[in-house]
C-alpha cells in the first residue's frame, strides 16, 4: 500500500504514516511515498517487506477459538433463555385452546418436575408463557413438559454442541471456520397440553349451543296469520 511515510526504525522497518491527503504537509515533515503495511499483530505500520504478520496457522487457530467461544456462548444462552417448547394450551381466562411457547430453561424444568410430583390428577395450576399469558397445566402436562425439556437439554450437549465442535476442528481455512453458522434449533412440534373441559363446562357449552338456535315459526302459523287477507 503506497502512503506517505517516514521510517523511524531502519532495523524493524517501523514507520510513521500519513493517513490523510495533505501531501504538501507530509513532504514538509520528511515523509515520502513508500510501500507500507499495517501489522495485524501490533497494529503499527511498517515497510511492507518487513511488516510482521500473523502466520496462516495462527490466524486459523484464532478463528477456531473465536468460533468455539461463539458456539459455547450460544449454547449456554439457549439453555438459559432461548430454548422454547411450542404448546397448544388452555388459556386460563378464556378457556380457549391457543398456541403458546414455554421457555425450556433449567429453572422451569426443576419447577415443572416438582409440580408433576406434587399435583393430584385433578388439580391444575397457572403457568406464564413466553407471550406473558397464563395457561392451565395439570399433572400430566407438567410431566410431559419436564421430560421434553430434559431431552432438549441432553440433545444440546450430547449432539448439537459436539457437532459444531467437530465442524470447527475439521475446518482447514479461516474461510471454512467463518462459514460455520452456529444456530441451536427449537423443536417444531406443537405439544398438546390442553385441559379437558369439566362436566359442568360441557353442560354449559351445550346449554349455550341450544340457546343459540333461532326460533322458527311453523308453516301452519304462517298460514293462519295470512289467511283471509283481501286486498
Amino acid at each position: 500500500m503506497i502512503k506517505y511515510a517516514k521510517v523511524i526504525n531502519e532495523q524493524t522497518g517501523l514507520c510513521e504514516v500519513g493517513i490523510g491527503t495533505n501531501s504538501k504537509f507530509y513532504k514538509s515533515i520528511g515523509m515520502k511515498e513508500q510501500d507500507v503495511s499495517q501489522s495485524d499483530i501490533d497494529g503499527k505500520w511498517y515497510l511492507s517487506d518487513k511488516c510482521p504478520m500473523k502466520s496462516d496457522e495462527t490466524k486459523l487457530a484464532e478463528a477456531k477459538q473465536a468460533k468455539l467461544n461463539e458456539a459455547s456462548n450460544k449454547a449456554y444462552s439457549f439453555e438459559n433463555k432461548d430454548a422454547l417448547i411450542t404448546v397448544s394450551a388452555t388459556n386460563m381466562m378464556s378457556r380457549s385452546s391457543e398456541t403458546y411457547h414455554i421457555e425450556a430453561t433449567l429453572t422451569n424444568n426443576i419447577k415443572l418436575s416438582a409440580y408433576a410430583q406434587a399435583l393430584d390428577e385433578s388439580e391444575t395450576l397457572p403457568w406464564n408463557t413466553k407471550e406473558n399469558v397464563n395457561v392451565l397445566l395439570n399433572k400430566a402436562a407438567c410431566t410431559t413438559l419436564t421430560e421434553l425439556m430434559s431431552q432438549l437439554n441432553a440433545k444440546l450437549w450430547t449432539v448439537d454442541f459436539p457437532t459444531f465442535l467437530a465442524q470447527i476442528e475439521a475446518a482447514q481455512t479461516v474461510e471454512d471456520v467463518e462459514a460455520i453458522e452456529i444456530v441451536y434449533q427449537n423443536p417444531q412440534e406443537v405439544i398438546d397440553v390442553n385441559i379437558p373441559p369439566t362436566e359442568q363446562e360441557e353442560t354449559d357449552n351445550e346449554n349455550t349451543s341450544n340457546n343459540d338456535i333461532p326460533e322458527v315459526q311453523e308453516d301452519s302459523d304462517i298460514q293462519e296469520d295470512t289467511a283471509g287477507e283481501v286486498e
